[in-house]
Order: C-alpha cells, then structure tokens, then sequence
C-alpha cells in the first residue's frame, strides 16, 4: 500500500460519514439507501449517464467503470459522467481498474471552491483531480497517474503540514495553491468547465 493509498484511507471515512450525515438530514422525503450503487440514467451511443441516487460517491463510481468497460467492449471507447453523489475517493483506483481491463482510462471530478487563482488570495476554483491510467503488457500491474491541480491535496495538509507552516490557517480560510503556478490555471478552469460547466469556479 502506497503512502497516497494510506493516507486516502485514514482521511476519508470521517468525511464519509459527515457528508452522509448531512445528506440525511437536509434531503426530503425518504433518506437515500447508502448500499445503493447507482443506476444507468440514461444511454447514447457510447455514453452514459449515472445517477449517484445521492449515496457514497465510491459506489456510484464503480457502477460508472462497469457502465464505461461495457461501453468500450461495444464501441470501443466511450465516455461516462456521473451526477447526484458524493465524493468517489481516489479517481486512480478506477482509471486503474479499467486499465486492467486492457483499457486507457482517464477521469476527471471537479470540487468545492478551496483554491486561490494563481497570484490570488481567496478561494476560486476546486482542486479538480484528475487520473489517467495505461495498460501495460505481460500482466504488469497499469501505469496510473492521480493527482490534484492544487499544489498540496487538502487531507495531506490536515495531516502533514508540509506546505505550510501553519495548516489551521487553511481552516480559518485559506486556501492552497494550484499546482505550476500560472503554467496550470488553464487545466484547473478548464477540467471545472468540461466537468461541470464551471458551476463551481467562484468568479
């Protein structure tokens, strides 16, 4: 296990279960059953749509990764969005698991606002990681990119500090940094717009 798996790992059940938390007390009507694994919306072509059903995020994007395999046995490629769910974990896991299909896989997400534009102080844009997976020959485990466009991804931040010198300053309403400076504020909009239309980028 990777140190980024590790620390995914530790990080990630607290804010699991805040969100659902959350979602079961602000949502109308019947609370969402947090087994579901999502279902297909809708179908065109080679793309598809899944409903989240507003329940763990890793669920739903595991049914988005059977739906696209399915798409690409079919179309030979193919392009899966998902809506409506919480946050999926690590978009590598997924791009990984195509990949070992024999698939390239790339994924996208976009976040809440916890970015300063670069030269900017305030919080703007999301930290929209992004993933890309290769398949590799001989049963060698895919070769698997997953990363942040921020300079540091929050949770290691709450943990290690290691990008400044105070972390509780993030969580008095800081923010972090894009990653490359100005070289990468065309891929951190950018993923936001294709991702989402831009509906998170406070401008």
């Amino acid at each position: 296990m990777s140190d980024e798996q590790s620390l995914s790992e530790r990080l990630t059940p607290p804010a699991q279960l805040n969100a659902l938390a959350t979602t079961l007390l602000t949502s109308a009507g019947v609370p969402p059953d947090p087994a579901t694994t999502g279902r297909v919306r809708s179908r065109r072509g080679a793309t598809a749509l899944v409903d989240g059903q507003r329940a763990f995020g890793q669920l739903a994007a595991r049914r988005a990764a059977a739906e696209l395999a399915e798409l690409c046995a079919e179309f030979a490629v193919g392009v899966v969005a998902i809506e409506d769910c919480d946050h999926v974990g690590r978009l590598g896991e997924y791009a990984a698991d195509l990949a070992e299909r024999g698939l390239v896989a790339v994924a996208f997400a976009s976040a809440d606002p916890t970015v300063a534009p670069y030269g900017g102080r305030e919080r703007r844009l999301g930290t929209n990681p992004l993933a890309w997976a290769l398949p590799r020959a001989d049963g060698r485990a895919p070769v698997v990119m997953d990363r942040t466009t921020a300079a540091v991804a929050e949770g290691k931040l709450g943990v290690a500090g290691a990008a400044s010198t105070d972390p509780g300053d993030f969580y008095r309403g800081g923010a972090l940094l894009p990653f490359g400076g100005h070289k990468a504020m065309d891929l951190v909009t950018g993923e936001s717009v294709v991702v989402d239309g831009g509906k998170r980028i406070r401008y």
